[in-house]
């Protein structure tokens, strides 16, 4: 039997290779290949007749096949044919890239099929299909039967995933763990049983709970982890109030002169908020601070502003960023600044050469560096500081509490003031739900002038008109985005247009220099160069992931179109707006919204295009958004809850709140055992994070 702290090779069907692109996406035990939870659920029990059948709407038919043959090359990049009939009418099929489906498709046998029709010279047809044999069709996975769908993870895509969660589920041993004592009473399954349900519909009556995700299933394991988060937070609130910080001896006209070689001036919210952080500075108490502002409100000046009144109160300070790029970034933003203030400014990524790498780190070692900006190499051992005094984390969302505990303990013996920022701004009795360690500072203006983004939903059918646009974009010289949801095109079971085969299309209509591609599978060198076009204006379009929703800033770009919209939250939507209309042209944000649109996601649409402040939509998020439809559950969460939505389930939040108030106060075994658990878990973050 298999437990969930198992590794995952013990899963049956997972061999050294499949272990090391699950373990790239950081699935390393059962467990987490349980977490792997479906992006929605498909109805594939249903028959329909095929005169029944729609273009554009998915549908599983059972049909004898009539003909079968390969066309095209020898080899892989084949075309297989198939004419297929019931007795209500004919249908074409057609598989690319998968010359092995002829075999299995002999005139005469009957077949179950489930795809997407296109209309194709008049009449419809299924591409790539999903089939199985009539017969057999009660065996499969895939067919016949409520089937769950899920990202793609690497190679894996979802049929080779479905395989593996049920070979894992026939092995796994139902053992209570310490939640399911303390939730007793509550009507909810056990954590064994939550995951059974999740990835076992049984009837399609139960889809419709599932792909909300608020069936009693979800609403255990999110439970779990809302629970698990505020007992960790609570227990290091406790330690905080026992350490033991340092007064930095910060001027009383230190905004003056921190801002005086800043060729614009701060808005009058960027003065309030670097007056705060600087009066925690002066504490004694160590501050912990979250920065909350807008996009384009202007976090990186008061951040700038904080980081360079620890270096001239003689302490050294540190800042967090989650990619090479944006560190980058900050270090072209802050080194002219800093040097014109006599402080100098270091950058530690992974790409930092050996010789510069050693000069860099004896110098922090000796306290002759003031200000370092890093990736996570800064959590790693070998770095150490002198006088470590600020600890700045960027981007909150894409860190957690242990990589800021782990970057906080090289302090020395002495904890550093905390500041951590995020783009994403959220309700503050929310926030103080999910950053209940620290104290909130919102910045809450944009600087003058700064105009909305005219922002217009376009529907998929109109897709040459939006290409039009960008090629006409990059003729006249402006500077565009094109945001898509993935690195490859998604097969029949995820129809999604992937950046490289977009970039491939605009490739043949401009020249291939004016077309760069940025995304998270390259090589970082590949990353930098993507950029340094596009910044440089050697590349005119960039087409990219979501890898560009945070920090990038290409004050010339003026257009930026977000394929696949409709699988974006509201937030997670805003911040990649907010990527153009930087400068002093307008920006345009064009939406394109692929069928089958449900309610949830039309109404984000309509929202996004109606507001442009970022914390009504955060207000408006909480109520809109459809967990179960996006790509990503946590835009405004922590990178630790991979189940729970801190948007879509406040009320189970606050559940959990109680929850954990009375598991930090109680003095029963269960209780004691539960803090134990969790501050255990927490401990081992921090030494993975402080390792890197």
């Amino acid at each position: 039997m298999l437990d969930l702290q198992d590794p995952v090779d013990s899963v049956p069907g997972v061999g050294p290779a499949r272990a090391r692109v699950l373990a790239a996406a950081g699935v390393h035990t059962v467990g987490d290949l349980l977490l792997q939870l479906p992006l929605r659920y498909e109805d594939r029990s249903r028959l329909l007749p095929v005169a029944r059948l729609r273009a554009g709407e998915p549908a599983c038919v059972c049909v004898r096949v009539l003909s079968c043959r390969r066309t095209g090359p020898p080899g892989r990049r084949a075309r297989v044919l198939a004419e297929l009939e019931d007795d209500s009418g004919r249908l074409a099929a057609v598989w690319f890239n998968q010359p092995y489906v002829r075999d299995s498709l002999r005139p005469g046998t009957r077949v179950l099929l489930y795809g997407r029709p296109v209309s194709y010279r008049g009449r419809l047809q299924l591409v790539n299909p999903v089939h199985a044999a009539a017969d057999a069709a009660g065996e499969s996975l895939h067919l016949g039967r409520p089937v769950p769908v899920y990202r793609r993870i690497g190679p894996l895509g979802a049929g080779v995933l479905r395989r593996l969660i049920h070979a894992l589920l026939e092995q796994l041993a139902d053992r209570p763990v310490p939640l399911d004592r303390l939730l007793a009473g509550e009507g909810l399954p056990t954590r064994t049983a939550a995951l059974r349900a999740i990835h076992r519909p049984e009837t399609a009556a139960e889809l419709a709970a599932l792909s909300a995700r608020t069936s009693p299933a979800y609403r255990r394991l999110a439970l779990e982890e809302f629970v698990d988060y505020q007992v960790a937070l609570g227990l290091l609130a406790r330690q905080t109030r026992t350490e033991r910080g340092r007064a930095l001896a910060i001027e009383d006209d230190a905004l003056e002169r921190l801002t005086a070689p800043l060729p614009f001036r701060l808005t009058g919210a960027q003065r309030r908020c670097v007056s705060e952080l600087l009066e925690g500075m002066r504490s004694p108490a160590p501050m912990h601070r979250l920065l909350q502002g807008d996009v384009g409100s202007g976090k990186t000046a008061v951040a700038g502003c904080a980081l360079l009144a620890a270096a001239r109160a003689g302490v050294q300070a540190a800042l967090l960023a989650p990619t090479e790029i944006l560190a980058e970034q900050h270090l072209r933003t802050l080194a002219p600044w800093a040097g014109a203030l006599g402080v100098q400014v270091g950058l530690l990524t992974a790409a930092v050469q050996a010789g510069e790498r050693r000069a860099l780190l004896e110098r922090l070692a000796s306290g002759q560096l003031p200000i370092v900006i890093g990736t996570h190499a800064l959590l790693q051992p070998g770095v150490h500081f002198r006088r470590l005094g600020l600890v700045v984390v960027d981007e909150q969302h894409r860190f957690g509490v242990a990589q800021r505990a782990a970057l906080r303990a090289k302090g020395g013996g002495v904890v550093p003031d905390l500041l951590v920022t995020t783009a994403t701004p959220i309700p503050r009795s929310l926030a103080l739900t999910l950053y209940g360690d620290l104290e909130v500072t919102r910045l809450d203006e944009l600087p003058a002038g700064r105009a909305p983004v005219a922002t217009r939903i376009v529907p998929a059918e109109r897709w040459q008109e939006v290409r039009e646009r960008l090629v006409a974009a990059a003729r006249n010289g402006e500077r565009a985005f094109l945001v898509a949801p993935t690195i490859e095109d998604g097969g029949a079971e995820e129809p999604l247009r992937g950046v490289e085969a977009l970039a491939d299309q605009l490739r043949r209509l401009l020249p291939r220099e004016a077309v760069a591609l940025l995304h998270g599978g390259q090589e970082r060198a590949e990353q930098l160069r993507a950029m340094a076009a596009f910044r440089s204006g050697c590349a005119r379009l960039l087409v990219a992931t979501t890898v560009v929703e945070v920090g990038v800033d290409v004050p010339d770009a003026t257009l930026i179109v977000i394929d696949h919209a409709e699988r974006f939250g509201l937030a997670q939507l805003h911040q990649l707006r907010g990527r153009v209309g930087r400068g002093s042209r307008p920006g345009s944000c064009w939406l394109v919204a692929h069928p089958p649109l449900s309610e949830s996601a039309r109404r984000r649409l309509r929202a996004l295009v109606q507001q442009h402040d970022g914390f009504l939509i955060a207000e408006q998020d909480l109520r809109l958004r459809g967990p179960g439809e996006l790509l990503g559950v946590r835009q405004a969460g922590l990178p630790e809850l991979r189940t729970a939505d801190p948007f879509a389930h406040v009320e189970w939040l606050l559940q959990a709140r109680a929850l954990a108030r009375r598991i930090l106060a109680g003095a029963d075994a269960d209780a004691i055992a539960y803090r134990s658990a969790v501050q255990e878990r927490w401990r081992r973050r921090i030494r993975m994070a402080r390792a890197g």
